[in-house]
């Protein structure tokens, strides 16, 4: 098949990643892969790419305030048009079987569904995340009603939705009021090759949390647990990387049992490093009733042989996920005693590699080889060739 992607970045956030994994897959399997995108890491890549400049992004406040207005996200507009005009040259040029648009952000599904109208391709489209955002994470009605008309033209097009889980999808139709699942397929960010990391450190026992860790993830539930359980354990760590609230380095240094307990890494690119330095990794969900999200970054701890505590409500999309991988992986809600004592049951229990295969059937089950096997079977549906003919070499 040729097929044509849209995606605002590639290999950049925890959803271009993915797309950048999947696209790489896609182009293993003999198909023709081009991508337009705003933005991609500086790697050698199988497949074509073309990068249309997004500025000037988000260029004012008075553009929320204008969307809200008219009821249409313009932060990404003149990304949105460039994107169109260079799709539509290229379509004239190389005729793809199969638009393919992936958020998030959303902006890459209008630029999709202009370009399927415009040359009768037909599109399919894919949530990383729900689109508009749970009110967990986006409070404002109008910015939600925004982002909801924005995507909804492509959403009511497309031929194929590919949606992250199956919670994500059903409250995508509750919020749009669109009957989606016989045009659905669910498809899982895959779990990546499994990592070398060597075995878990034993010297010092050390918790890492990789992301955003703010807001509706509640930092403050696992920080008052990880105190209490440094008042009794002085070998005991927990490592952030990634983004946290301007206020916790002031909070770290005023607690003595968190000071220099707690130590914020930053942003890493060597996630093997990271996760190799860790004896046990930490995922947080909102604590939300709306906790449909299924984090990328679970998607790699599962690959390697860690331990993983996952702080998320009853009923969420990642407790579904791990729910049959209960010697490895351990549940708490957002209190302290569930998260201290999930900790001490990760601290006490003397960890062997024959522990972790119960996570081998998932990590095949969820591969990317797997996963875009059955991406690949419905692209090929819409393209109208039989499955098997879909790759260039066959």
């Amino acid at each position: 098949m040729n097929i044509l992607v849209v995606a605002f970045d590639l290999g950049v956030t925890s959803s271009g990643i993915v797309t950048d994994r999947v696209c790489a897959q896609l182009s293993s399997n003999g198909h023709l892969v081009r991508v337009i995108t705003s933005e991609c890491t500086n790697a050698v890549r199988s497949f074509d790419v073309c990068v249309i400049s997004p500025h000037p992004l988000k260029p004012a406040r008075l553009y929320s305030v204008m969307g809200n207005a008219v009821g249409r996200d313009l932060n990404y507009l003149f990304w949105e048009n460039r994107a169109v005009r260079s799709g539509i040259a290229m379509i004239d040029a190389i005729r793809p079987d199969v638009i393919y648009a992936r958020g998030s952000p959303g902006c890459a599904l209008p630029v999709g569904h202009k370009l399927s109208v415009a040359s009768g391709v037909p599109l399919a489209i894919h949530f990383a995340d729900p689109i508009p955002a749970t009110p967990d994470w986006q409070k404002s009605v109008l910015a939600r009603r925004r982002h909801l008309r924005t995507i909804l033209p492509a959403q009511r097009h497309a031929s194929l939705v590919t949606i992250v889980n199956e919670r994500m999808l059903d409250y995508q139709q509750e919020t749009t009021g669109e009957a989606l699942l016989d045009k659905s397929l669910i498809l899982p960010n895959p779990v990546p090759a499994p990592m070398s990391i060597g075995q878990i450190p034993h010297d010092r026992f050390v918790f890492s949390f990789l992301g955003s860790f703010f807001g509706s993830r509640r930092p403050d539930s696992l920080l008052t647990a990880f105190a209490s359980l440094a008042a009794r354990n002085p070998l005991v760590d927990l490592h952030i990387y990634g983004a946290w609230p301007s206020n916790l380095p002031k909070i770290l240094m005023t607690d003595p049992l968190l000071n220099g307990r707690v130590v914020l890494k930053g942003w890493t690119r060597d996630v093997a490093a990271a996760i190799g330095n860790s004896s046990c990794l930490v995922d947080v969900d909102a604590d939300s009733e709306h906790a449909v999200y299924t984090s990328n970054k679970l998607m790699d701890y599962l690959s390697v042989d860690r331990p993983i505590l996952l702080i998320s409500p009853p009923g969420s999309a990642s407790r579904d996920l791990i729910a049959g991988l209960s010697r490895t992986c351990f549940n708490a809600v957002h209190n302290r005693e569930a998260i201290e004592a999930a900790m001490e049951a990760v601290i006490a229990k003397c960890w062997t590699g024959a522990d972790f295969v119960e996570r081998h059937a998932l990590r095949r089950t969820l591969s990317l080889e797997v996963t875009t096997a059955l991406l690949e079977t419905r692209l090929a549906a819409l393209a109208g060739v039989p499955p098997a003919l879909g790759r260039r070499d066959n």
